[in-house]
């Protein structure tokens, strides 16, 4: 679907995809919670549908931010490697809610205070 472009280099540039942004028209913005946009959820913690929105897909060009070294002082954020096969297991499932709750959650908690040195996060 998307296309990809490379640098001479070979390195990767960016990828175009279809990103599905909320239809502007469709819903009043709004900074509160209105009640006429949400999830819901299952008992467990899933979600099994979202209402009050209308998609608008849209074709975007994402550009690789890795040889821009981001960091968090001078953009906000930053890129960091995180292996989860080694941290996690060859086969941790992403689907499985109760594996990213217990397992998932607790390792990137780890990734952000060794990266930014917070004591709770």
């Amino acid at each position: 679907d998307g296309k990809i472009t490379k640098n001479a280099d070979g390195s990767l540039k960016s990828v175009e995809g279809m990103f599905n942004y909320q239809d502007s028209d469709s819903v009043q913005s709004s900074l509160l919670r209105n009640g006429k946009v949400g999830t819901r959820r299952d008992t467990s913690g899933t979600d099994t549908g979202l209402f009050g929105t209308k998609w608008a897909p849209t074709q975007v060009e994402v550009m690789n931010a890795r040889p821009l070294a981001p960091s968090l002082d001078r953009e906000g954020f930053a890129l960091l490697p995180h292996n989860v096969p080694t941290e996690l297991g060859d086969s941790f499932n992403f689907y499985d809610n109760k594996n990213i709750l217990k397992q998932y959650y607790p390792s990137i908690e780890k990734l952000v205070k060794e990266a930014t040195g917070a004591t709770h996060v």
